[in-house]
């Protein structure tokens, strides 16, 4: 997915300045709070100091539905100016240029005044993922052009720590008000910043879960290993010695089963390591809503998961199933499961077709599907366990508005999708996704 360099929220009106002619600087205060129209002009993309750069041309949109006789320039607004917001969605350096100037304020703060008359004009600005800036940007006479590009830096860790600082007091204020089971989850941690915003949206946003547990370090290095401590220091990372251990002691064959493959290593770490009452989310899952009805579902049926095709035959061929499959739409990257079987029987189903020549997430679906076919389940509403792979996504991944959520999603879960969210994108949205605390 191609990041651009901002994102449009909104523009006001343009509103009239006052300003010292003799000088050409404008002299009044910026609108902040300036009435927004309903209508925000397109960007265009056009090389400014030999790179390419995103450009709003005020002029352009102001004039375009006027129709003039000759060649009579129109949309200059002169003496005017504009008050419009933007989102950074890269850490590093914002090039921006302006013609006239303009005075930027984040977080309420101004952070860069120019009053002057002048042509496009170059310059730079420090700025973060997820940024909101407001811009004020005043009109004398010509050309009225505002653009910018970012130059990305990949930030420390100490920055991706900072970023979800705001938010560690309601976590921990969370974990210790439980209103449902131990959250589990499985990843290589090749993503943390990702990983972290998955976990910390369960906390914030679905549900309080009774702990965390994350499973798969066996696939760390150092560094990965220092940023999910670093990021989730209210976790529990199981060490795989001790996961192989219960699965020694439930069988003897399980361990090399679960090495052999990482959908067989998450599926041993759900089903088979304590707890045995858990919800499990895949760390490219995002979740912007309560997850009430699943919790009032998982009450009364012990396998409550997102909605799959139906996969059903699929299923059956891989785990040898007479019957047909009510379980064969089972998605298990978001899902809640109470697992009654006894586990030493269900192990030696599990060891008798090992993973080895079926697709990997078939196979561990598939099990999944075939141990709870005889049980109580439930598929989660499709409108609110959302999987963009089948249904897309509204305005994308920039485009949508995570903060007000107008589709009322409770996850999105970018499982089988060729591009998950890249770490700059999850930093983007960060503020956006935690600050609705729903839960």
């Amino acid at each position: 997915m191609q990041i651009p360099s901002f994102r449009l929220l909104s523009s006001s009106w343009p509103r009239p300045v006052q300003c010292d002619e003799r000088q050409e600087r404008w002299t009044s205060a910026p609108e902040w709070d300036a009435p927004r129209m309903p209508r925000l002009p397109s960007l265009t993309s056009r090389r400014l100091d030999g790179h390419p750069a995103d450009l709003i041309d005020w002029c352009g949109f102001f004039g375009k539905d006027i129709a003039v006789v000759g060649a009579n320039r129109v949309g200059e607004m002169k003496k005017f100016h504009v008050v419009f917001r933007i989102r950074v969605d890269q850490t590093g350096k914002l090039v921006f240029f302006d013609d006239d100037g303009c005075v930027i304020r984040r977080n309420g703060e101004i952070v860069h005044e120019d009053r002057e008359t002048h042509a496009l004009r170059r310059h730079e600005l420090p700025v973060s993922a997820g940024d909101v800036l407001e811009i004020a940007q005043w009109q004398l006479y010509g050309d009225w052009l505002w653009g910018a590009r970012v130059e990305p830096r990949v930030p420390s860790l100490a920055e991706d720590v900072a970023l979800f600082e705001p938010f560690r007091a309601d976590v921990e204020r969370a974990l210790r008000k439980p209103n449902g089971p131990v959250l589990k989850t499985y990843f290589a941690a090749s993503h943390p910043v990702r990983a972290a915003l998955s976990i910390h949206s369960v906390i914030l946003n679905g549900y309080r879960p009774a702990a965390v547990q994350i499973y798969g370090d066996y696939q760390w290095d150092a560094a990965r290993r220092r940023a999910v401590e670093a990021l989730l220091p209210f976790a529990e990372i199981i060490p795989t010695p001790r996961m192989l251990e219960t699965l020694q002691g439930i069988d003897a064959r399980l361990a090399p089963v679960a090495r052999s493959v990482w959908s067989a290593m998450k599926l041993c770490a759900s089903l088979f390591h304590p707890p045995y009452e858990f919800c499990f989310v895949d760390d490219d899952a995002f979740v912007l809503d309560r997850m009430d009805d699943a919790l009032e579902l998982f009450r009364t049926h012990d396998l409550v998961h997102q909605t799959d095709w139906d996969h059903g035959e699929a299923y059956r061929r891989v785990w040898r199933v007479a019957k047909p499959l009510a379980t064969g739409v089972v998605n298990t990257g978001v899902c809640f499961v109470r697992n009654r079987h006894d586990r030493k029987e269900q192990a030696a189903r599990l060891v008798r077709n090992p993973p080895n020549g079926h697709p990997a997430w078939l196979w561990e679906q598939g099990f999944v599907a075939a141990e709870f076919a005889d049980a109580k389940t439930a598929a989660l509403p499709t409108n609110r366990y959302f999987y963009p792979m089948f249904d897309g996504l509204p305005g994308g991944l920039a485009g949508y508005d995570w903060a007000a959520n107008p589709c009322g999603f409770a996850t999105i879960h970018f499982g089988g999708m060729r591009t998950k969210p890249t770490e700059n994108e999850s930093r983007a949205l960060v503020r956006d996704i935690l600050s609705r605390k729903c839960a």
